[in-house]
């Protein structure tokens, strides 16, 4: 996994936004189905974003609440670079489908178009 460096951040922003209903942003739009605002910063890797690669593995960090988005392993030295979740969600929708991975969690698919496998994420050693 890629770690981020940056717990939480948000892109975009310059000063803090409209609150609406319930203490959510008003970017939180009825249709948007994760608790993150479409702002908060992800982890995916230029190979996504670049190169059209699908995205095969999701991580949703238990320390810092990052979703990571990837190709899958990325222990060959793969660049991470930061986005805002709602492009991730825009380059491939099915995403919509993991909004409530748990922290902790990873989702794996074998290719784009089949269907996600939750599980919980291994532990580092």
């Amino acid at each position: 996994m890629l770690k981020s460096t940056y717990p939480r951040l948000r892109l975009g922003l310059t000063e803090r936004p409209p609150q609406g209903r319930k203490g959510l942003a008003l970017q939180m739009s009825e249709d948007w189905p994760f608790d993150d605002p479409k702002n908060v910063a992800s982890i995916t890797t230029p190979q996504v974003m670049r190169q059209g690669m699908p995205v095969l593995l999701v991580s949703h960090d238990a320390d810092d609440g990052c979703w990571q988005f990837l190709h899958g392993d990325v222990s060959g030295g793969d660049k991470g670079m930061v986005v805002g979740l709602s492009h991730m969600v825009d380059l491939d929708p099915t995403l919509r489908e993991l909004a409530d991975l748990p922290l902790g969690w990873q989702a794996t698919r074998t290719q784009k178009g089949a269907p996600w496998h939750r599980h919980p994420k291994p532990t580092e050693t």
